[in-house]
């Protein structure tokens, strides 16, 4: 299986990338799996080496749940950013819709590696707040259309 180019690491050498690699455990998650839930303490970020994860809002629709997909994640991309962002609580809820392979990368090893190398954690924090902000277009957009539908709706 070949390595994903991993949208984190953008801009860090080969070495500093394999630095940050080395601090991580394989985590293997079987298809159905619920990785984490909206508030659990994000103690660690994940990053996507094959399958996918899909991160979903849960929801209360008439009296019953329901998950709202709000992106998909796939090889190269991270979830759990909420590991280097405080308050440190997982913001949606990661589902595999598939068979999927992880890298767990705790947040104090992380955070310790940044603050040995700051350069290099200037680059991942750099690159972390551009795939925050790609989060909350996302976010926005969803907001928007459904303002958009409820104001349609009552102009009915």
């Amino acid at each position: 299986m070949a390595t994903p180019r991993w949208d984190l690491f953008e801009g860090l050498s080969e070495e500093d990338v394999t630095r940050i690699l080395t601090l991580g455990s394989p985590r293997p998650v079987s298809q159905g799996t619920v990785l984490f839930r909206l508030g659990d303490e994000a103690i660690d970020l994940f990053l996507v080496q094959s399958g996918a994860i899909n991160l979903t809002l849960p929801l209360m629709v008439n009296g019953e749940s329901s998950n709202a997909l709000v992106e998909e994640r796939l090889p190269g991309q991270l979830l759990g950013w909420s590991a280097l962002v405080p308050p440190h609580q997982y913001t949606l809820e990661a589902f595999a819709p598939v068979e999927t392979d992880l890298l767990s990368l705790p947040r104090v090893d992380l955070l310790d590696l940044f603050a040995g190398d700051p350069g290099v954690g200037y680059v991942v924090f750099t690159n972390l707040a551009r795939i925050v902000g790609q989060r909350l277009q996302i976010s926005q957009t969803m907001w928007i259309r459904e303002m958009q539908r409820v104001l349609a709706s009552r102009a009915n």
